[in-house]
């Protein structure tokens, strides 16, 4: 075996155990199981995203006992609502819960309203705390909750990370945000990498730098287990990459 050979094993022995540690510090990245059809509130804020859109706010107006939700589209200029057939994913939070759903669009209503059916169950999975990593990722996102927001539905591109975790991320922004504000999170691991997370602001703290105010900014992850495991392995590599440096 080449010394070239016996540095590339070394590598991938160094990942695994670093994502295995991660991963046990995080608990295992599977949530229970719930009904389809529970615990979805009216007049509660949730995400819905198709697979080739960005994250929309949106309201549940109403519930059927057989998973029929319709939703309201919520933003300052209304975009183009999912089509009838499409696939989306529903996101909705209580407290520091995360609950999922992959549903079909059903029916385009009048006012830029939907109707999606949930026909099995979601999936529901709790915050957790993780090693922070000082790097600076672009990501770009929507705010969508709660509902008295003054910028629920809007769209933020063009951030940066000052310091990323399994659990959350910082930032600093120019956007008032207030704790409590749910944001729907589109982050590039690389050119060619992208993931999702549902968030909550944590932590919001005004900073005046040259006359102009600057927020820093606390992000708390609510993630799917596909999204997690997706940035459990980019976190990996990068620590390993850095400590081979």
């Amino acid at each position: 075996m080449t010394a070239q050979t016996k540095e590339k094993n070394l590598v991938v022995v160094k990942a695994k155990n670093l994502r295995e540690r991660l991963l046990e510090l995080s608990g295992g990245l599977h949530g229970p199981k719930f009904p389809c059809h529970y615990p979805l509130e009216m007049g509660h804020g949730v995400s819905i995203r198709a697979d080739t859109t960005e994250a929309l706010a949106a309201t549940v107006m109403n519930i059927s006992r057989v998973g029929e939700v319709v939703l309201e589209l919520v933003a300052p200029d209304p975009p183009s609502s999912p089509a009838k057939g499409q696939r989306v994913q529903i996101k909705y939070w209580r407290e520091e819960t995360l609950y999922c759903w992959d549903a079909e669009v059903i029916k385009e209503g009048k006012n830029e309203s939907v109707t999606v059916l949930i026909s099995e169950p979601g999936v529901s999975l709790n915050q957790r705390k993780f090693l922070r990593i000082p790097l600076s990722l672009s990501f770009s996102f929507t705010v969508v909750g709660p509902a008295e927001s003054q910028t629920r539905g809007e769209r933020f591109s063009y951030c940066h990370t000052q310091e990323i975790s399994l659990g959350g991320l910082g930032f600093q922004t120019p956007v008032s945000l207030t704790v409590g504000d749910r944001l729907d999170i589109d982050l590039q691991l690389s050119p060619l990498q992208q993931t999702n997370a549902l968030g909550w602001v944590v932590r919001c703290e005004p900073q005046v730098w040259e006359g102009k105010t600057i927020n820093g900014v606390g992000v708390q992850f609510l993630q799917t287990e596909e999204e997690q495991s997706k940035l459990l392995d980019f976190l990996s590599s990068f620590r390993t990459q850095s400590e081979d440096v």
